[in-house]
């Protein structure tokens, strides 16, 4: 919550942390029971009696209300009946961006709103949209399966009544319990060691207007059942076997063997009586700090992924910005560990009623009279990370990357989608092959780059062109082709093109012109191939040295 705040108050029109939950009905929303329901639903949870304050004390501060008519959701209604389907997507499109960027006066609750939009005669589009500071994604299905019930007995004659709720206060009771020197020893522990957050490619360097995006890849129900399969085989999750993928595309990306992402915890303690029907913030952002040893087995690997997974949750109470501070890493103000960040859905499901069954699609019935049919939920939700992956578990399991266009182009995104694929494949078809081997190619990617891309044609170009010169004439036409391919590393032209890039600027401002010689010590692979091009750019001459020399040689 701390840094949900400060986030929020850093860029107060950003929309940062506001969520936003739609769906389309099948009849004519009563407003008044739709107040009466709501009504109902904030009796029953002090969570959305809460606001915060920030000024004047030491510590920010939750204060919760007592209901009052102040505390009656705001309820925008539009009708859009005259617009043509195409003009009805663009309008909605437009509303809730403007209703993102409106924010939340956070000293005031009720911290949500909702907007009913008319899209034809028995047919409703309701958003509602919270922010993030008071609710998780866990609470949803729970307020939502209280509001159907509170509606339903309203619009039926009768007066809402919902039994009371596990109190927030319990849980934040249950957090003041918890042995803070002992995480203080683990983290330590975790982190010591790493000195700075991991390296990421970017396309571009950061802009002054961040510009949310989301790219999606749903996996085959083939390539899914194939992991569900060899998940339930080597007693893993898939949550491990996806974070497992994500590690080793960071790690070929930054050239790093110890990559270090955040990830959501639920922080909801099963020893905690009524936690599954909690409505709060419970969730938490943690480090997990991953080592990949090129020589080690994916099975073996992944099973020691697990383990520390499992050692993790134990402290998974654990406040970030002390966890920060304990990693003993210099950080920037506003700087976090870690510049990634993913996302494995895991929501609780139940096989019959529930409030998990709210948030499933299937076949709806037959509505009563009266009755809101919902349709299919569309959840809105973004972080602060320039990259973050949100793994959505079902029949097809699919990866979707957030990101920030402003710093991504949309090629690289879907690149690093296929990759993660190539990789979730390599790891079920071959657990017993070395991390090192994996491939971020697919078959028909590697035979393109082993036989097309060494034909005469392909290779042909004129002689009087330099070698760094036929390198960005190659990035030009193709960025997205396979550039260097070693020791499982993989970079496009266009990566290979900005890395040489952002080396050569560096020697350049360092002095390196013509007829200057630079010694260049590193071993066989990707930084080589980097670091000859990135000299040859600076107008200089390389010089290889074998890193294995003695130092005063």
């Amino acid at each position: 919550q701390q840094g949900m705040l400060f986030h929020t108050l850093y860029e107060p029109e950003e929309g940062t942390y506001i969520g936003q939950l739609g769906s389309d009905f099948n009849a004519v929303l009563d407003l008044d029971a739709f107040q009466r329901a709501w009504e109902a639903v904030v009796r029953r949870h002090g969570t959305l009696r809460t606001g915060f304050q920030w000024q004047g004390v030491e510590e920010p501060l939750q204060h919760v209300r007592g209901f009052s008519e102040a505390l009656r959701a705001e309820v925008r209604v539009e009708d859009l009946r005259q617009l043509s389907v195409e003009e009805q997507q663009q309008r909605v499109a437009a509303i809730l961006e403007e209703d993102r960027h409106r924010g939340f006066d956070l000293e005031r609750p009720p911290l949500v709103r909702f907007m009913a939009l008319r899209l034809g005669e028995e047919r409703l589009r309701l958003v509602w949209s919270f922010h993030q500071l008071i609710l998780d994604g866990w609470s949803l299905p729970v307020l939502l399966q209280d509001f159907f019930t509170a509606y339903q007995q309203g619009v039926s004659g009768g007066s809402p009544a919902l039994p009371p709720a596990p109190s927030y206060r319990e849980y934040v009771a249950w957090l003041e319990r918890q042995d803070l020197a002992a995480a203080e020893t683990f983290w330590r522990r975790e982190l010591a060691g790493f000195e700075e957050p991991t390296a990421v490619a970017f396309d571009r360097a950061a802009g002054t207007e961040r510009r949310h995006r989301e790219i999606a890849r749903p996996l085959s129900r083939e390539l899914t059942s194939e992991l569900e399969a060899f998940a339930r085989r080597q007693r893993l999750t898939l949550n491990t076997l996806v974070e497992g993928a994500w590690s080793l595309l960071l790690g070929r990306g930054a050239g790093a063997a110890d990559v270090l992402f955040g990830v959501v915890v639920s922080g909801r303690p099963p020893e905690l009586a009524g936690v599954d029907e909690m409505v709060g913030l419970l969730i938490n952002t943690l480090p997990v700090r991953v080592r990949i040893p090129g020589g080690m087995s994916v099975e073996s690997w992944l099973a020691g992924l697990q383990l520390h997974q499992a050692e993790l949750r134990q402290y998974e109470y654990s406040p970030l910005a002390d966890v920060q501070r304990w990693s003993g890493v210099e950080l920037a103000q506003g700087q976090s560990l870690f510049d990634t960040f993913m996302v494995f859905q895991n929501y609780p499901e139940e096989d019959e009623g529930g409030a998990a069954k709210v948030l499933r699609s299937g076949d709806p019935g037959v509505p009563e009279e009266g009755e809101l049919q919902l349709g299919t939920l569309e959840a809105e939700e973004r972080s602060t990370y320039a990259l973050t992956l949100v793994a959505n578990p079902g029949p097809e399991l699919e990866l979707v990357l957030e990101n920030d266009a402003s710093r991504f182009d949309a090629t690289t995104v879907e690149r690093q989608l296929r990759q993660l694929e190539n990789l979730l494949t390599g790891m079920a078809t071959a657990p017993e092959a070395k991390l090192e081997d994996l491939s971020l190619l697919s078959p028909a990617e590697a035979h393109q780059l082993r036989v097309e891309w060494r034909s005469p044609a392909a290779a042909a170009e004129p002689e009087t062109f330099s070698l760094h010169a036929l390198v960005a004439a190659q990035a030009e036409r193709t960025p997205d082709a396979p550039a260097v391919l070693c020791g499982g590393t993989l970079l496009p032209y266009a990566e290979l093109q900005r890395r040489a890039g952002a080396l050569a600027r560096e020697l350049s401002e360092a002095g390196v012109g013509p007829e200057t010689v630079v010694g260049l010590s590193v071993e066989k692979g990707a930084d080589l191939v980097v670091g000859l091009l990135g000299i040859l750019q600076a107008g200089g001459a390389y010089l290889p040295l074998d890193p294995a020399y003695p130092a005063e040689r």
